[in-house]
């Protein structure tokens, strides 16, 4: 008896043995699966993390394309961007010409991860002649009293006389470029009587109100392309805009207010460029002679005075004028560098 409950001590401690190895294995298994499931988890977030990074790479790059076309000219690329900080990874960018298209490819990284996305930019081909028509209006014009040379165009109603040249086309002109500006102020500029100001560096204003009898020049001499960006809420002109020394782009943000005949630009429609921000306004309301190319494909442009001629082009949504003014087209130098205008740029789609 004593020799068969020692074999059975022996038999159990077997099994005993056997349960323990076997509960060693699976808890050893079962923590490699855990430990993989962690791994693979970790890699599958800093993946997604950097994919995420090359899509804020691209559209960085892209936002800096549609803002600065001017430093993406096709004979300048492909250009590279190296490698730039964001949260916990980096990404880098190539930004090449594929046909006429722009293309951006982000890469992503965090740690050894490493993902790319690639964007495409489109050129509206469109916007490449916005000048080309006298008087464009989105959605129609009211020119009954005004005398044109040239041709009319609006995607809406046009009220003219019927010897009038005109022709009904869909909206063509949806855009509002805007330039980075090197040195903005961010306080209004206000020039009192007999007061003169000049201004001589891309700047940033949410006011410019000029009183009557008070002078501001705009000098492009000093930029090494002789373009300068001016950018602006709200504009009132009761007293002398002078421009010299190049072109002058004018953005407004809402609205531009020309109340004098001091808007003074003797050489050419094309240094002066008003470009106007979508549902902004331009008033023209002095008898003087505008030498402008003006481009607010989604503002009001209104004449309220008479005896006005506007030398240049107009792109407007819709155009009123009041006191039998006249619009005489003027072609633009074949050379001239519009500094982001014609170069319009919009995603097109993202791949990855």
């Amino acid at each position: 008896m004593g020799k068969y409950f020692n074999n059975n001590e022996g038999a159990t401690l077997i099994v005993v043995l056997l349960v323990m190895v076997v509960s060693m294995i699976l808890m050893t298994s079962l923590l490699s699966l855990s430990l993989s499931d962690t791994v693979m988890a970790v890699n599958q977030e800093k993946n997604l993390q950097a994919e995420y990074i090359a899509k804020a790479g691209v559209d960085i790059v892209a936002h800096d394309i549609i803002s600065n076309p001017g430093n993406y000219k096709s004979d300048e690329l492909p250009k590279t961007i190296s490698n730039t900080v964001i949260g916990e990874g980096s990404f880098s960018a190539e930004v090449r010409m594929e046909s006429n298209d722009i293309v951006i490819e982000s890469k992503g990284k965090v740690d050894d991860s490493n993902q790319t996305v690639t964007l495409e930019m489109l050129n509206d081909s469109s916007a490449e002649g916005i000048f080309e028509n006298v008087i464009y209006a989105n959605n129609g014009f009211d020119v009954s009293k005004m005398k044109i040379k040239g041709p009319l165009q609006s995607g809406g109603e046009i009220i003219a006389p019927n010897d009038y040249e005109y022709e009904v086309k869909p909206n063509e002109y949806n855009y509002y470029p805007s330039p980075n500006f090197t040195t903005p102020s961010g306080i209004n500029l206000m020039i009192s009587n007999k007061e003169t100001i000049t201004i001589d560096n891309n700047s940033e204003f949410p006011l410019i109100d000029i009183n009557n009898g008070g002078t501001l020049t705009f000098d492009a001499s000093l930029k090494e392309d002789n373009i300068l960006h001016i950018k602006v809420n709200n504009f009132n002109n009761n007293g002398v805009v002078n421009i010299e020394g190049g072109k002058v782009f004018l953005y407004i943000n809402n609205s531009m207010d020309i109340k004098t005949k001091g808007l003074v630009n003797n050489n050419n429609p094309s240094n002066l460029n008003i470009i106007v921000k979508d549902k902004g306004a331009l008033y023209i309301q002095a008898k003087h002679d505008l030498k402008a190319f003006i481009y607010g494909p989604k503002s009001t442009i209104t004449v309220n005075s008479g005896n006005i001629t506007i030398e240049g082009a107009i792109i407007g949504n819709y155009f009123n004028d009041n006191n039998n003014a006249t619009v005489e087209y003027a072609n633009p130098d074949s050379d001239l560098d519009y500094g982001g205008i014609l170069s319009i740029w919009q995603k097109k789609f993202y791949r990855n």
